[in-house]
């Protein structure tokens, strides 16, 4: 084989080891983000208390996210919120008082509670304008085709915002770039901001085991969420974008 011959055969090599190493980041990323838009969507699931889902959803949003190293989620006070709330699923809980409460906790019924509610909407937590959030969110589902599940509450309400989370992760898994700068944008400008402070009162507030947890978890879960965006570690391999 000749000096040309053998350089040829060691590009095609390079060329292979490498398209093999793509493949793997793009299948890494691709879980990763698979595993986020499940959390958010538990999450979601989780708000609206969904009866069929809690117990799916509280396993859900225990596991770590994949080739992640030791994650909060696992120990401490989530694990034991965790466990207090599906001790309560498991013992056959009245689902009755369950929506009672929370509805009581987020203003969502006329009922009087033990102190202020703490409403589950944005435009409640922050500064831009009452309205101006709402139509600012609205627009922005309409801009990727995202239709809430719950149509009938604000665009701004936290299970509305989660899932559109989860829908964006979803289709930036898929290969869409602009729903992973949308996803990476909406957290960083408006979920962050007012629901770390919604969830810290959640979790502090609630009475019931699996409010409390979804309050715990939504802490976590944006935090971490935060972290991934701003390593940036998914982006490149998102389409084969580059940095």
């Amino acid at each position: 084989m000749s000096y040309l011959d053998k350089k040829r055969s060691r590009k095609r090599d390079l060329e292979t080891v490498e398209s093999t190493v793509k493949q793997h980041e793009d299948l890494r990323a691709d879980v990763l983000l698979c595993s986020r838009s499940a959390k958010f969507a538990a999450l979601a699931d989780l708000f609206r208390l969904v009866p069929t889902r809690l117990e799916p959803s509280i396993r859900s949003l225990m596991e770590p996210c994949p080739n992640v190293g030791p994650c909060p989620v696992t120990s401490g006070e989530f694990a034991g919120a965790a466990k207090a709330a599906l001790a309560w699923i498991q013992g056959g809980g009245d689902e009755c008082i369950l929506a009672e409460q929370h509805a009581v906790l987020f203003g969502e019924t006329d009922a009087g509670g033990s102190g202020p509610c703490l409403p589950a909407r944005a435009e409640l937590y922050l500064s831009d304008g009452f309205g101006e959030i709402e139509r600012t969110v609205e627009a922005l589902y309409v801009e990727f085709g995202f239709a809430p599940a719950r149509a009938h509450r604000a665009p701004s309400h936290i299970v509305n915002e989660l899932e559109f989370m989860a829908y964006l992760l979803d289709r930036a898994s898929r290969g869409d770039i602009e729903a992973w700068v949308a996803a990476r944008d909406f957290l960083a400008a408006h979920l962050l901001p007012w629901a770390v402070v919604f969830s810290a009162a959640t979790s502090t507030r609630a009475e019931h085991p699996v409010t409390r947890y979804a309050g715990f978890m939504l802490e976590q879960l944006l935090l971490c969420e935060a972290d991934a965006v701003r390593g940036a570690d998914l982006l490149p391999r998102v389409r084969g974008a580059t940095a």
